[in-house]
């Protein structure tokens, strides 16, 4: 293949060695598949022979105990052929299924793996078609192929070999081959449609989940249900797998009921071979066999010359899932235990305590920047006392999200160190930090699953229907009854009209955070999408569940900003002013004058 030897091709068989290395195929299914493969081979390669052998010496010669005894012998090695290429296929696409669900679940896992600001870059688009489109790609290099390809490649040796031996020149004459017709499409059609039908209602879903799981990858993480995650997907992989190989299964069947039909020797050989036969520089029995051996030869022919193409693609893919997965590359994947230590980026034996109310935060002259040169702040310092109601505010820019970013450990600060409950943030786990945060963004979305999974996906302790909509009615949600809760998110849609608006999708969103009973929690233009009535109800259920919690608001709503105990000013990469009101900062801060001028819609005097 030119791609294995073009200046790439150190890296490239590096990696594929390294691909080929981890997804090994079972001994079993390796030497019964190879077993058919080579008795299929040889039964192939011993009906031409017989096949001329029988017009020579039974049919010339008028011989029928040779005939009958040949005749049953060629159509055993007929059956036998048909039979054993049947089970080695089978073999290698049920193999090459199986390995290719391993491929899409390391793929998935070493994707949500990924660091958090590198992964929220990325394009959905881009992730999916990762782990699906680049993945289907690779069948044509999965170990059983490369098998099956090594088979075809001997066999394809020894068909010229016995023709060079029989006539040289019909080896040269054989150019053009006739194309296998199969008499069954009315038979396979319909079905072969229903079943892709199938195929692809089934991938729809497939992806919906894997959309699902990837647009929520924060709220998984801080869930601690990675794990669950993966074993989610990998179920609407095997379902996939269940109708997919049903079509394959389909589809093989019609493939080798066709080989009954195989067949007509194309004009060239029948001319040439005729004429010699007539001259008598060949018996008839010999341009049979020589028919019969150039059918096979064009089509393994026209099968490597696919496969040729195919390579070319999946190499592509392989070198591009790879760079994807870096730096690990195929050597962590779902459920290695470097991938979890990957994941936890903590100390053991941090004295954090679980039981504790409130946290307490501390910013320790700290600079970030994302290019090195750029910094976004640097030198902030501020604390965050336990139970505290904290406003963060600042122009867009100035480093809100960054500083949410670093909390959540999304990021590592350039300078400076970062404490949570007086134990430095880079010796906790992410479990044992989101097991005392909750997070509540701007943008929200829901798994598609029903109402009820998704309220109680961080929730520590069981939550009854009853409980969980006497919590949606506290916090204004009152349209929500058992069946929404508990039905799909497309039943809910029809019964309710909507889902949820992008209020109530806040709504939803600090409630479920609550459910996870946190000791500290981020509210990120929580309320952006709430009108002032809802906004001052959500204040007033939320302090209900939250009256001794810490909390960090960020927004550009005066309403909410009233509501803290401490107001942080972010500008120009600094901290610049920190008060414990509003008026105070109104008083003493001119650009926090300037910041609210037009929301307070009010003269202001320097």
């Amino acid at each position: 293949m030119k791609f294995i030897f073009s200046k790439n091709s150190q890296e490239s068989l590096k990696i594929y060695s390294s691909f080929l290395a981890k997804y090994r195929v079972s001994v079993i299914y390796i030497l019964f598949g190879l077993t058919a493969c080579v008795i299929s081979v040889i039964a192939c390669l011993l009906i031409p022979r017989i096949s001329g052998n029988i017009v020579d010496h039974a049919i010339a010669d008028g011989n029928l105990p040779y005939l009958y005894r040949n005749s049953a012998i060629l159509l055993s090695f007929f059956f036998l052929s048909i039979a054993m290429n049947y089970a080695h296929l089978y073999i290698l696409q049920r193999e090459s299924e199986l390995l290719l669900i391993k491929v899409k679940k390391d793929v998935f896992y070493g994707a949500i793996l990924k660091p958090w600001l590198r992964l929220a870059s990325l394009d959905q688009g881009y992730l999916m078609s990762r782990i699906e489109d680049d993945a289907e790609q690779l069948k044509p290099i999965l170990p059983i192929a490369i098998i099956n390809l090594i088979f075809k490649l001997i066999r394809l040796a020894v068909v010229v070999g016995i023709l060079y031996c029989i006539k040289p020149i019909m080896l040269v004459l054989c150019t053009v081959f006739l194309v296998i017709a199969v008499m069954l499409g009315k038979y396979g059609g319909p079905k072969i449609t229903y079943i892709s039908t199938k195929i692809r209602e089934q991938q729809a879903q497939k992806n919906s989940v894997l959309h699902g799981i990837l647009s929520n990858f924060p709220l998984v993480r801080m869930a601690g249900k990675t794990d669950e995650e993966c074993i989610r997907f990998e179920d609407e992989l095997n379902s996939y797998f269940r109708i997919n190989m049903h079509s394959r299964v389909l589809r093989l069947n019609l493939s080798s009921s066709g080989s009954f039909l195989f067949g007509v020797p194309t004009h060239i050989i029948l001319l040439v071979g005729g004429m010699m036969v007539i001259r008598g520089n060949m018996t008839l029995g010999t341009l049979i066999a020589i028919q019969l051996y150039y059918q096979q030869l064009a089509g393994i022919t026209n099968e490597l010359i696919n496969i040729n193409f195919n390579f070319h693609s999946s190499f592509v893919s392989l070198k591009r899932i790879h760079d994807f997965l870096k730096p690990q590359g195929w050597s962590v994947g779902y459920g290695d235990n470097a991938s979890i230590r990957m994941l936890s980026q903590g100390k053991d034996n941090v004295p954090i305590k679980p039981s504790r109310v409130a946290s307490s935060l501390r910013f320790d002259n700290i600079s970030f920047e994302y290019k090195k040169g750029q910094p976004v702040f640097s030198g902030v310092t501020f604390q965050i006392e336990p139970g505290a109601k904290v406003a963060l505010v600042g122009a867009s820019g100035a480093g809100k999200t960054t500083i949410v970013r670093l909390i959540l450990k999304q990021a590592l600060p350039t300078t400076g160190r970062i404490f949570f409950d007086g134990v430095p943030l880079g010796d906790l786990s992410e479990k044992e930090l989101f097991d005392r945060i909750g997070y509540v963004p701007q943008t929200i979305s829901l798994f598609n699953r029903s109402l009820h999974h998704n309220l109680t996906y961080r929730a520590k302790v069981n939550c009854s229907d009853d409980e969980l909509i006497a919590r949606l009615h506290d916090f204004g949600l009152k349209t929500i009854d058992t069946e929404i809760l508990n039905g799909t998110i497309e039943e809910a849609k029809e019964k309710r009209g909507q889902i949820l608006s992008g209020g109530e999708l806040q709504i939803f969103a600090i409630l479920r955070e609550l459910l996870a009973s946190p000791s500290f929690i981020i509210w990120d233009e929580a309320s952006c999408s709430m009108d002032s009535a809802s906004e001052l109800n959500v204040f007033t259920a939320t302090e209900k569940y939250l009256s001794e919690k810490t909390m960090l608001l960020i927004s550009h709503r005066l309403s909410t900003i009233k509501k803290a105990d401490k107001i942080i000013v972010l500008h120009g990469g600094e901290l610049i002013a920190q008060g414990t009101s509003h008026e105070e900062l109104l008083e003493n801060c001119g650009y926090y004058r300037t910041l609210f001028a037009d929301q307070c819609n009010i003269e202001r005097k320097d």
